[in-house]
């Protein structure tokens, strides 16, 4: 689950197309026992994909609680 922490992570410091992470994410998704472990993540990068910033701070919350994991996120 870290990896996909880190996909979080690159994605909102612009590292990755946000495209690609989305679809990575997507993959985990159906191919894990424990669906409700990737949401978290899924949902925090929708919410910057469609500019919902409010939503976006709620969910990264969550996956850093759920996780037990901080992000390293740039000013930009």
């Amino acid at each position: 689950m870290q990896d996909l922490m880190l996909l979080l992570q690159d994605t909102i410091n612009n590292n990755i197309d946000i495209d690609l992470a989305i679809g990575e994410i997507e993959t985990a998704i159906a191919e894990s026992d424990c669906k409700s472990e990737i949401l978290p993540i899924y949902r925090a990068i929708q919410a910057y994909r469609e500019n919902k910033t409010l939503d976006m701070f709620g969910h990264l919350r969550q996956c850093m609680m759920y996780f037990k994991s901080s992000l390293n996120i740039t000013e930009d």
